[in-house]
């Protein structure tokens, strides 16, 4: 009973010593270019949403002929 006592407190540290992450650390300069690159995808996006709400083409009223 002792031994699996000593098993399991030995595994429980392993498992606190790991922790959920997986290991992965970043520098600062990884850190940097990964936030600007995820700021450059966000533009490219906001540009894509604008140029698609400004190229919506609604019918007009201004003639009562169907501009297609």
């Amino acid at each position: 009973m002792r031994r699996w006592m000593m098993l399991v407190t030995l595994l429980a540290a392993a498992a606190v010593q790991t922790g959920c992450g997986d290991g992965m650390m970043y520098s600062s300069r990884e850190r940097m270019l990964r936030q600007k690159r995820i700021a450059d995808i966000d533009r490219k996006q906001l540009v894509d949403d604008w140029d698609a709400f400004m190229l919506n083409d609604r019918p007009t009223h201004a003639s009562r002929w169907r501009v297609e």
